[in-house]
């Protein structure tokens, strides 16, 4: 019967083929890419599948273990159907087998952005921003009506009867996701981690994180996943904020805030001197601390 496949006796170690890939041979085995290397990458990471085609044993094992032998790239060395995409940045995540004839398999690898090793983590970012009600603005220009006048606000926003009601604004807001893969020997038990995780939740940093953060602008939030087996993979969840000093508001000067920390205003009646009409005056600036600061290293992530 006539067939476009080569025969191990045919073959070299690396032969181009008339399709596909190149065509390899382990061990009497020939192996085949029979499907492009197709691949989709979103924001949560990328996948990626091939296809190749087995031919010279019925037993799946046999083909299977040659697949795994193969340097399916002369620039690859070690493990080499499982470092095939990105350097190694996409790992072997599944391998499945399909008998197409006697003697023929398919086998399809399946791929996915590489867990972190232990003690590493990735990162993932969301700066879509966040919202706060302010009731002081920067700069205040009045357009009084024809015949009247408009006493000063002082930078006080909306003032109805004499409460200045604010507005919401969109604050610059840094979400961050951390992947970490944690090492074993810092988990005594999953209860203790899992209540580690529970006691740092809604704190901030005492510390530096991340090489970048100063103590005071990480919020965390949070993490989730499953503390078993060997080195658990979790997810971590933080809010940034930078820490701020000398800053000026209105007629407020020298204010010092941390990322993290709420800052709010008082405002006193008072009489524009040139109308002696009632105008909405700042009194002082609060800055007050609403989360307590805990160690963020008790997580083990590795920063």
């Amino acid at each position: 019967m006539a067939s476009d496949l080569y025969t191990p006796l045919e073959l070299g170690s690396v032969l181009t083929s008339y399709t596909g890939g190149p065509v390899y041979t382990n061990n009497g085995v020939t192996i085949r890419e029979i499907a492009s290397r197709e691949g989709t990458d979103t924001a949560g990471g990328s996948t990626a599948s091939i296809t190749w085609q087995v031919c010279g044993s019925d037993n799946f094992a046999v083909g299977r273990t040659a697949l795994f032998n193969l340097g399916l790239e002369p620039t690859i060395t070690g493990g080499p159907i499982d470092n095939i995409f990105d350097n190694g940045r996409l790992a072997l995540a599944s391998l499945s087998r399909e008998r197409v004839a006697d003697r023929i398999w398919n086998f399809t690898g399946e791929y996915r952005q590489r867990e972190p090793e232990p003690g590493e983590y990735t990162i993932s970012i969301d700066t879509s921003g966040g919202t706060v009600m302010q009731t002081y603005g920067y700069t205040e220009a009045a357009y009084p009506a024809s015949g009247g006048s408009a006493p000063p606000m002082n930078g006080a926003i909306d003032v109805q009867d004499g409460k200045p009601q604010g507005v919401q604004r969109v604050i610059p807001a840094l979400k961050i996701t951390i992947r970490a893969k944690i090492k074993t020997t810092y988990i005594t038990s999953a209860i203790a981690y899992a209540k580690t995780i529970s006691d740092l939740t809604g704190t901030v940093n005492s510390g530096t994180m991340f090489g970048s953060f100063a103590p005071g602008e990480l919020l965390f939030m949070g993490a989730s996943g499953d503390v078993v087996g060997e080195n658990p993979s979790l997810q971590f969840t933080f809010a940034a904020s930078k820490n701020v000093s000398g800053m000026t508001i209105g007629n407020i000067s020298g204010i010092t805030k941390k990322g993290h920390d709420y800052i709010w205003f008082s405002f006193k009646k008072d009489k524009d001197s040139s109308t002696n009409l009632p105008v909405m005056a700042p009194r002082a600036a609060y800055v007050n601390q609403i989360y307590e600061s805990a160690n963020h290293g008790l997580l083990r992530i590795g920063a």
